[in-house]
């Protein structure tokens, strides 16, 4: 890495990137910062923003993106007056001593983000954009051959909300994130976020995504799977090499994340055989879509990898990519792959036959 990087003001010199003669038109746009800290700054001075400067935050296409993934401007329109009002400090005070909460996960990323903005503001100005392009390239390796690069038009946002990414029509991806991860880290974690953009981008392909069946509150809990785990082959298939592991550039953070990660991922059997006792039970479909919810940690990304990673070595890349567009067709070729392997954790006979009636 040299010294020489672009600011945020020669961001448009990187609306193309070049593949072999092909183009891929991926813009990258920081607006939504500037939405954040106008909010950030009207809290700071103990202040509530007008409705007109709410709207603005949460129709901002970053922050859409990211309140279609569940919630979570809700959480943030909850969690910002608390982190950057004065005189809300005891409220934060009793809210990060009290029980473990979604709100609290929000709150310390803002916290930090509070701490590190001229970091921040700093890290923004040098960051090697380029790295979108290996990203781009290295998510191809779990897509369909149909998808051309020079087909694509996408837009990734750059913005500060939580510790995560979202990939979909559009990317949104937190900054502060980025600014914790190495290179190599973003690179990878790119990849995943592209993967989940341009995997609808087939010709050839279509995902399954009933949301008119009745058994939809099932396929909405069982999709998370597919979806989550062949992307995670991107990023997280190097967290069970020992030299990664024990690689000295990784933070405290990254150990952490890199030990639960793969914990889950080896308690993957049990929270299997919970789902197969939930899609045998006799409950209503909704209850059971909330069960295989609740079953689902790190959002289906530690079950999807174990799954994926066990077709892929049963079945082969080719194969592994067609099943990621039906959650139905990978818990099928998940079973076949488990019936060759007494290590995997292996469905009954009446789940299998149940999820043969919701069709494909």
């Amino acid at each position: 890495m040299t010294n020489r990087k672009p600011s945020p003001l020669l961001l448009l010199f990187f609306l193309l990137f070049s593949f072999s003669g092909s183009f891929a038109q991926v813009k990258i746009d920081t607006s939504a910062l500037s939405v954040f800290w106008e909010l950030v700054d009207t809290l700071s001075l103990d202040k509530q923003p007008s409705k007109i400067l709410w709207k603005k935050f949460a129709l901002h296409p970053a922050y859409a993106q990211i309140e279609r993934s569940g919630n979570r401007v809700f959480f943030l329109k909850k969690i910002l007056p608390i982190v950057f009002m004065p005189s809300k400090a005891a409220r934060l005070e009793a809210l990060m001593d009290g029980a473990e909460s979604p709100y609290q996960y929000f709150a310390q990323h803002l916290i930090d983000v509070k701490a590190k903005r001229k970091p921040l503001e700093n890290y923004l100005r040098r960051y090697e954009f380029d790295v979108y392009l290996d990203s781009y390239l290295k998510s191809l390796e779990y897509l369909p051959t149909d998808i051309k690069p020079e087909e694509i038009k996408l837009t990734v946002y750059l913005a500060l909300f939580e510790d995560n990414g979202f990939g979909g029509e559009v990317i949104t991806i937190d900054l502060l994130h980025l600014m914790k991860g190495s290179t190599a880290e973003n690179r990878d974690f790119f990849a995943h976020e592209f993967h989940h953009s341009l995997r609808s981008r087939s010709k050839k392909y279509t995902l399954y995504d009933p949301d008119t069946s009745q058994y939809y509150p099932i396929i909405q809990a069982l999709k998370k799977m597919p979806l989550e785990g062949v992307a995670s082959l991107l990023d997280k298939r190097k967290y069970f090499q020992p030299a990664y592991y024990n690689d000295s550039l990784l933070n405290d953070q990254q150990r952490e994340t890199v030990e639960e990660f793969s914990s889950l991922v080896r308690l993957a059997p049990s929270n299997l055989a919970k789902i197969d006792s939930i899609l045998g039970a006799t409950l209503k479909i909704e209850e059971k879509g909330k069960a295989i919810f609740q079953q689902l940690p790190w959002g289906g990304h530690t079950i999807g990898y174990y799954m994926a990673d066990a077709i892929e070595k049963a079945f082969g890349k080719a194969k592994l990519i067609e099943a990621q567009y039906s959650c139905l067709a990978f818990f099928f070729l998940y079973q076949d792959a488990a019936l060759r392997n007494e290590n995997l954790y292996q469905f009954s006979e009446e789940t299998i036959a149940f999820l043969k009636t919701i069709g494909l």
